[in-house]
């Protein structure tokens, strides 16, 4: 477990690091590789029912003085500042994946698997929840990553989200059907998710494709903390501490309150604000 003392201290150290290495990497890349992900970002959750992110340790409303807060979910801290302090996203992480061609010729796609999957049990935490209403589109790729053998699926475009999640199991592989080409310069941006059910699970991205007609391999991972990271969702009462959103209570702020006491709020008869102190 990681406790939060000292959440802010060597923060700057390590994002003037983040992006010396950062830099390194896209430059030796591109020297090598027919393709390369130039960019590994980690996005808001999606809008499912009870995903979000938990960072290890149990935590109080001081911890929070400060921080960066998402733009749209209220209760959620931005992604890197949950990365930065150990963190991962709950039930279904999200990431956006930016590729770039490195031939004259076309690069084709053929696959994209997770590899070196490494899980176990969840630990508890503080569990920030995402509260809101599904918006948008289902866009991009997705796995079960706890699911032994699991592929990687393709998100049906078009259709509005909602709190339910996809069923993967009824949508086509991605190797099945894999159009992404790219002559050089060419970007291409992937969304990318991953659900874990019931075991906390890193991983990385092997990307298969066609250049100079060669079967070639990349692997991809975001550069903080080196490995795509998801845990499933817990029971409230079995967190430490969980975030509560302002409209819960009476003076319309963010309050950390007990496992237990989150547990409360979210499964009684919803009612007016409380008092969260």
């Amino acid at each position: 477990m990681v406790g939060t003392g000292g959440i802010f201290g060597g923060i700057v150290g390590g994002v003037v690091q983040y992006f010396s290495n950062q830099a390194n990497k896209v430059v030796e890349q591109a020297f090598s590789e027919a393709l390369f992900a130039f960019d590994v970002e980690m996005l808001t959750p999606p809008d499912y029912h009870h995903t979000g992110y938990a960072i290890p340790g149990s935590t109080t409303d001081a911890d929070f003085n400060g921080i960066d807060w998402d733009p749209v979910q209220p209760a959620l801290p931005t992604a890197a500042w949950t990365v930065a302090q150990g963190g991962s996203a709950v039930g279904w992480g999200q990431w956006e994946i930016a590729l770039e061609g490195n031939r004259d010729e076309t690069v084709t796609v053929t696959d994209l698997y997770a590899t070196d999957i490494e899980c176990s049990a969840p630990e508890s935490g503080t569990y920030f929840p995402v509260l809101s209403q599904g918006i948008g589109e289902k866009i991009g790729l997705a796995i079960e990553i706890d699911d032994p053998g699991a592929r990687i699926k393709e998100l049906p475009t078009g259709e509005p989200n909602s709190f339910d999640p996809p069923d993967l199991d009824a949508l086509p592989a991605f190797s099945d059907s894999a159009t992404i080409t790219l002559d050089r310069g060419e970007k291409e941006v992937i969304t990318f998710q991953a659900h874990a059910d019931e075991e906390y699970c890193e991983f990385a991205l092997a990307i298969e494709y066609l250049a100079e007609g060669e079967r070639q391999t990349s692997l991809i991972a975001p550069e903080v903390p080196g490995r795509f990271a998801v845990a499933p969702v817990l029971d409230y009462a079995e967190y430490e501490s969980v975030m509560l959103a302002p409209w819960f209570c009476i003076d319309g702020q963010r309050h950390v309150v007990s496992g237990e006491r989150a547990e409360e709020f979210f499964t009684g008869t919803p009612g007016a604000p409380s008092d969260c102190t």
